[in-house]
């Protein structure tokens, strides 16, 4: 039976057009991701795609909301778990817990592109990192916090980028020197 006759699932159709689009993002510059392309990779029509997202644009806006939403609830929890002397040990310690699991950097790989291609998400991150990391911070707390965050962000970049790999054993050793 051919692909394009058959009745998607809109669920399913719009989970595989973001997981196809995660993957081509990670080969390629999203300015070279068609709509042809992602039709071809995943099987879908054309029209399907565009049904569930009319623009390309619209799939990595997708993407990058969903993703960020994903990584502020993890940096939240942990600036909930405990007391942490400033708010940066909360992304160093989500950057070091899931630099190694694969999932989590293709999915950064898509959020840092996103960050690099539009001023929009630019803005957005900027938001919510003044609200939430350095907001309400005496001016030694915040240059401790902007010290930590510029680390974090360095190594969830150069992680991201395939520049270094943090092997487990010394991702394990840097958490353990954390304050706690």
């Amino acid at each position: 039976m051919n692909n394009y006759k058959k009745k998607k699932d809109p669920i399913e159709s719009r989970k595989l057009i973001l997981e196809t689009a995660i993957e081509l993002a990670n080969t390629y510059e999203l300015s070279q991701i068609s709509f042809d392309a992602l039709a071809k990779k995943c099987g879908l029509s054309k029209g399907g795609i565009i049904h569930h997202f009319p623009t390309k644009e619209a799939i990595f806006d997708t993407l990058f909301k969903e993703n960020f939403e994903e990584y502020k609830i993890w940096v939240q929890e942990e600036l909930n778990s405990e007391d942490l002397p400033n708010p940066a040990i909360a992304l160093l310690r989500i950057t070091l817990k899931k630099c190694n699991d694969e999932s989590y950097r293709r999915l950064m790989k898509v959020i840092y592109k996103c960050l690099v291609n539009n001023e929009q998400y630019c803005q957005l991150w900027n938001e919510w990192f003044s609200e939430h990391i350095i907001k309400n911070l005496d001016e030694d707390s915040e240059i401790k916090t902007l010290l930590g965050s510029l680390v974090a962000i360095g190594i969830w970049n150069m992680n991201t980028l395939g520049l270094y790999k943090i092997e487990t054993q010394k991702m394990n050793k840097i958490l353990d020197v954390l304050p706690k």
